[in-house]
Formats: structure tokens, C-alpha cells, sequence
């Protein structure tokens, strides 16, 4: 993923800067388990990118932040795990 592309999925953060989304997509793609198909993945990476940005001083004009801490793009993550988590152990 490069910012680009994570700008074509988020476009509320046009204005940050490619090298800072660069950077946290890096930092994300080394935390972002290999157990996802490649497809679910870029989804959970451009999540994981979003949340942290929406946080950050740069997103604050994408900042979807409610008032216990949550975003929705946290919320999100959180559901895409739970189905992960379920589809895996029916594996097992």
C-alpha cells in the first residue's frame, strides 16, 4: 500500500502529508498479522493507518474521534477482527 492508494480509500486525509502516511503504513504492515488473505490485509492496514491518523495532530480535520476515544475506523477494525477470529477457529 502507499499513500496514494491509502488516499484513494481515506480522502479525508488528502492533506497529510505521503511521508507521514508512508511512515505509519510502514509501522502498521510490520504489527499486521500474515493470517489475513491479502485482499482483507490492505483493509486492516488502511484501518489501522486511518485510527492513527484521526488521532494525530495532521488528521485533526478528519478527526471522527467520539467522545470514548473510539473512531470509525477503530470500530470497523474491531469487527473485521472479530470475524477473523471466529473464521479461524473454525478452522482448527
Amino acid at each position: 500500500m502507499t499513500a496514494a492508494t491509502f488516499k484513494g480509500i481515506y480522502p479525508a486525509f488528502q492533506q497529510i502529508p505521503d511521508a507521514t502516511i508512508d511512515a505509519q503504513i510502514a509501522s502498521y504492515e510490520a504489527l499486521t498479522s500474515d493470517s489475513w488473505s491479502s485482499d482483507q490485509r490492505d483493509t486492516v492496514l488502511a484501518l489501522q493507518v486511518a485510527d492513527a491518523l484521526a488521532r494525530s495532530p495532521e488528521g485533526r480535520n478528519a478527526r471522527m474521534v467520539a467522545k470514548d476515544g473510539s473512531t470509525p475506523y477503530r470500530t470497523e477494525l474491531r469487527r473485521l477482527a472479530k470475524i477473523h477470529a471466529v473464521g479461524q477457529s473454525r478452522i482448527l
